[in-house]
């Protein structure tokens, strides 16, 4: 299925409107019930969404979303050292519950 999600939060980075799916704006279902009527009255529009959806997301898995909200936060971190114009703390490590996943202490 073509994914239609609400316009905020992580949506925002995986969906790419008429590509893989829409963004509705949260609290207007009206403009969902619209965009699920536009998906079941082209039937080739469907189709063409769902393939681009499930593409989008064949690479994607925990682990790979952990990786990412890490490089996110380290990012964040240094800019953060950066801004402040002095050195902090380093950046952090791989988070505990990550290493305990992977069976480290």
């Amino acid at each position: 299925m073509p994914v239609l999600a609400p316009a905020r939060g992580g949506p925002l980075d995986l969906v790419h409107p008429d590509d893989n799916g829409w963004l509705w704006p949260a609290g207007e279902p009206a403009v969902l019930r619209e965009q699920v009527r536009a998906l079941a009255d082209d039937p080739a529009r469907l189709a063409t969404m769902r393939l681009r959806a499930r593409a989008s997301v064949l690479g994607r898995s925990w682990e790979h979303t952990g990786d990412e909200l890490i490089a996110y936060a380290r990012d964040r971190w240094s800019q953060r050292r950066t801004t402040a114009g002095r050195l902090s703390a380093p950046a952090p490590e791989v988070p505990r519950f990550r290493r305990r996943c992977q069976g480290q202490p």
